[in-house]
Parts: C-alpha cells; sequence; structure tokens
C-alpha cells in the first residue's frame, strides 16, 4: 500500500513514516502544500494523509481541489479542535479525519480501512502463516522442506539462508534484531562486533531480488537490524 504524507512538522512526519513503513506501507512524504496535487495526478498514492495547516496551501484548499480531479482517499490531519474543521473537510472530500495527537496504531488502522474502501489492499497480501509455512502475495516458504519461491518460482538458498528468512517471516512485520539473530539460529548472545549477519542477509537479499521479490519487502532498520514487510 503506498501512503503520502503530507505534514510540515518534519519531526512528527519522520515519526509517522517509520511507523507506518515498519508495518509494511510504502510511505513518501511532502512537507509544504504546494505541488501536492500535481504530485498526486502524477503518481497516485493509494490513500493521501494531509494536515490541515500547511504553507503553500493549506490542506482544505488542497483537498477541495484533489477530490475534483482524482478518485483516491483523502485522510485530513490536524491539530484543531474545532468541530467546523472536521466539518468542512469531510464536506470538501476527504474520507476520514484524525485530531493530532493521534495514536500511531490508531492511525494506521485508518488509512488501512481506507485503503480497503479503495481495493488496495487485496485477500492475498495478508501474510499466511503455519508452524513450518509462510505464505503472501509475493514469497512462499517451507521449513519442513527446504524450500523457498519468489511468486511461485524456486530460489536455491543455502541452509543459513533459508533459516534466516525463515525468521524474518515468523517475525514479518517487526525487526530482526542482531541479538534475535544470534541468539535463535547460533544459541548464543551477539558479541556487539561480529557482522555475519549482514554478509548473510546480503547474500540473501540479493537472490530473493533477483527473482523478483520487491526490495521494499526486505528493510534495514538502522542500528537494529532487518524486516521483512507485509505486502500491505
Amino acid at each position: 500500500m503506498r501512503v503520502l504524507l503530507v505534514e510540515d512538522d518534519r519531526g512528527l512526519a519522520r515519526a509517522t513514516s517509520a511507523y507506518l513503513e515498519g508495518t509494511g506501507m510504502q510511505v513518501d512524504v511532502l512537507h509544504d502544500g504546494a505541488g501536492v496535487v500535481d504530485r498526486v495526478l502524477a503518481d497516485p498514492p493509494d490513500v493521501v494523509v494531509l494536515d490541515i495547516e500547511l504553507p503553500g496551501e493549506s490542506g482544505l484548499s488542497i483537498c477541495r481541489r484533489l477530490r475534483d480531479l482524482w478518485g483516491g482517499r483523502i485522510l485530513m490531519l490536524t491539530g484543531r479542535k474545532s468541530e467546523m474543521d472536521e466539518v468542512i473537510g469531510l464536506e470538501l472530500g476527504a474520507d476520514d479525519y484524525v485530531a493530532k495527537p493521534a495514536a500511531p496504531r490508531v492511525l494506521e488502522l485508518r488509512i488501512r480501512a481506507l485503503a480497503r474502501r479503495n481495493g488496495a489492499v487485496a485477500a492475498e497480501d495478508v501474510p499466511r502463516r503455519t508452524d513450518d509455512t509462510y505464505a503472501d502475495a509475493d514469497l512462499q516458504v517451507d521449513r519442513s522442506a527446504r524450500q523457498v519461491s519468489v511468486h511461485g518460482v524456486p530460489v536455491d538458498l543455502t541452509a543459513g539462508e533459508l533459516d534466516l528468512l525463515w525468521l524474518l517471516a515468523e517475525n514479518v512485520g517487526a525487526p530482526v534484531t542482531r541479538e534475535m539473530y544470534y541468539g535463535a539460529l547460533h544459541g548464543a548472545d551477539w558479541d556487539g562486533e561480529d557482522r555475519g549477519l549482514d554478509g548473510r542477509m546480503s547474500k540473501l537479499r540479493r537472490k530473493l531480488l533477483a527473482a523478483g521479490l520487491p526490495s521494499r519487502r526486505i528493510t534495514t532498520i538502522r542500528s537494529v537490524g532487518y524486516q521483512l514487510t507485509t505486502t500491505g
């Protein structure tokens, strides 16, 4: 799922985008109202999260213009308390309205609800897991059979690479830390210096990307570890 976040508070924008990306969303950020309409029309996201108070052009003005030109979903985000602002936003075509500060999980759920209304989240995007298998729209892993495929095409992995991929799949949507990796696969504590995980991850990622896995599916979480994101 692709989200365009338009928020002039850079700290809030960073925190919000980091959280949403951690749930598997692809998030682009703009800090100014100028150019938002052109950006949406040129590269349409699934949902626009739009602050009401922006430099360049107000969120209400952007919402009105977008609704005349684009059929996607718009969620208004504001710190204002007035119910009239909410009424105006909805009358101008916003699909939903969230007052700041909003809990990240609440914002995520409201975005996903809008995306479902827009048909952006398909049933096959939801990961399916058993004790020994993992499957989503892109990736299939069978731990007991030691088999991995991307879009149904087998991928040849070493035992260590498959074990690492399974650890990522077990924790899909959440970071796998270096401590988790060494504890689960080596039965030891990370010494703070060993970079073996990075080398193995580089080889695993290269093979999966070559097989057609979207690059955004495996992300690096700086100073933490790695994450398999969801497809939604």
